[in-house]
């Protein structure tokens, strides 16, 4: 007797089997890309110690959720150490509760006269995906990983070969963002940052440079207002002067007289 195979049946294990073998070897290699959580931005930056020692860098969430950043990477010049190996300077742990503020120390002395600084959600500092938050002080030359920066939209590239950087703390200064609509994965200007005193732990005040656009244009506006006042000025002592020679020497009739004031002022 021929049994005859039921085709649904037939289907089924056709679909099955396949599966089943997969989970034999180990399942498929699924490669899952986790995605930067922008709301961690590099708040302040003190590298004018001696070195690493007295060198710290400041982290706060301005989001409204914990995120928990040990696993996460700093890289400064092509150094790099992941953050939740870096001794803590302030803050509990390397989980951030929503306006929590963590300090800790760079595993290198961070550089003096220019570097950069990158905040990645892991090692591939080729990124754009990976990189959260970025500054560079000092110097505009490609210095370090500018151009991942430029390329993920949160720093500007003035022409090749140079880009933004914000100025260099001098004596015990430190350099402090206080940005608006600025830092952890948005665009953000060197004036989004200020040297100033160090304020650890705490919130930053509004960069003072976010004043210099309205000083610019109030003296502009003074200047070109002062000019032509001088002009009409003496466009009426010429007028006048010539109306009374032409008087003079009998050439000009009353009618010419009375029409040529006003046709100088406008």
């Amino acid at each position: 007797m021929i049994r005859r195979r039921h085709p649904l049946l037939v289907a089924f294990f056709a679909f099955l089997l396949p599966g089943l073998f997969a989970l034999a070897l180990g399942g498929p290699r699924i490669s899952a890309q986790p995605s930067a959580n922008e709301d961690i931005v590099i708040n302040e930056v003190y590298y004018r110690g001696v070195n690493s020692s007295e060198d710290w860098i400041e982290l706060r969430n301005t989001g409204s959720g914990t995120i928990d950043i040990g696993s996460w990477w700093f890289c400064a010049r092509f150094g790099y150490e992941r953050v939740g190996l870096l001794p803590i300077v302030s803050g509990d742990d390397y989980i951030l509760t929503p306006g929590e503020i963590l300090v800790v120390r760079p595993w290198d002395d961070l550089d003096d006269n220019a570097s950069d600084l990158g905040l990645y959600i892991d090692g591939n500092f080729f990124s754009t995906s990976s990189m959260v938050d970025f500054v560079q002080w000092g110097s505009g030359g490609s210095i370090g990983r500018v151009s991942v920066a430029v390329a993920k939209g949160i720093w500007r590239q003035f022409a090749p070969g140079q880009f933004d950087f914000v100025a260099g703390a001098t004596g015990n200064q430190s350099i402090a963002w206080g940005g608006v609509n600025s830092g952890g994965g948005l665009l953000t200007h060197s004036q989004d940052w200020n040297p100033g005193t160090p304020s650890q732990g705490q919130e930053n005040p509004p960069p003072a440079a976010t004043s210099t656009p309205t000083a610019t244009a109030t003296a502009t506006t003074t200047v070109a207002t002062s000019t032509p006042t001088v002009t009409p000025t003496a466009t009426a002592t010429a007028t006048a002067t010539a109306t009374a020679t032409a008087t003079a020497t009998g050439t000009t009739t009353p009618q010419e007289l009375l029409y040529l004031p006003l046709v100088s002022r406008k």
